[in-house]
């Protein structure tokens, strides 16, 4: 669970929520492939059971690592620690978990394949994710009201003439992208908890589009 909270984290927050159980998902199932394939080796019958999600945790170590190779864990305002450095003792504990047995490396090579490969497909225009957000969002449709029922519906009018005077001030922002990617340089020279409170709820707003 640390694993998947320190590099899950960095991947939410670079990509969005959506992105996380999608990646999880799509490193598991191949993992668990390349598991069934290895067993098919001569000498490499009779394999244990496959426990924990070792090719899910690998494929999100992968992904946050391959997104932001320069990214730096801020555990203090002054102590840090570059995330290739978090991401090698992360391999050598796991590597030493599977006593090198070759279905659990293939497991592991699925996993990391996978979390590589996922991050590479979103930078170029493709959402793997996509199948399943649509059919989620299919059934979300069906217990949603329609628009015309919620026209119907009374509704109590407010006066927001007092909120004129925010709207105006806040009117005059910078462009959202080039504002994104000065919170994104931010993270990797200072870390997230640097932030303010309003660019981190600029980076959440992004995620969630």
């Amino acid at each position: 669970m640390l694993w998947l909270y320190l590099f899950g984290s960095v991947v939410q927050m670079l990509i969005g929520p959506k992105q996380v159980i999608p990646l999880f998902f799509y490193a598991v199932v191949s993992g668990g492939v390349l598991f069934v394939a290895g067993q098919l080796v001569p000498g490499t019958l009779n394999a244990p059971p496959l426990l924990g999600p070792k090719a899910g945790m690998i494929g999100i170590a992968v992904a946050a690592l391959t997104l932001a190779p320069n990214y730096r864990f801020y555990f203090t305002e002054t102590f840090s620690v570059p995330i290739s450095i978090v991401f090698a003792i992360f391999m050598i504990l796991i590597l030493m978990s599977t006593g090198f047995y070759l279905p659990m490396l293939f497991l592991l090579a699925g996993g990391a394949a996978t979390g590589f490969a996922y991050i590479k497909l979103l930078k170029s225009g493709f959402q793997p994710s996509a199948w399943m957000y649509s059919i989620t969002d299919k059934v979300e449709s069906w217990v949603t009201p329609s628009d015309s029922f919620v026209k119907g519906k009374k509704t109590k009018v407010y006066d927001i003439s007092g909120l004129a005077g925010k709207k105006s001030a806040n009117s005059n922002t910078k462009d959202p992208q080039k504002r994104i990617d000065e919170i994104l340089d931010k993270i990797n020279q200072k870390g997230y908890r640097s932030l303010s409170q309003e660019e981190k709820d600029i980076l959440a707003k992004a995620g969630k589009d």
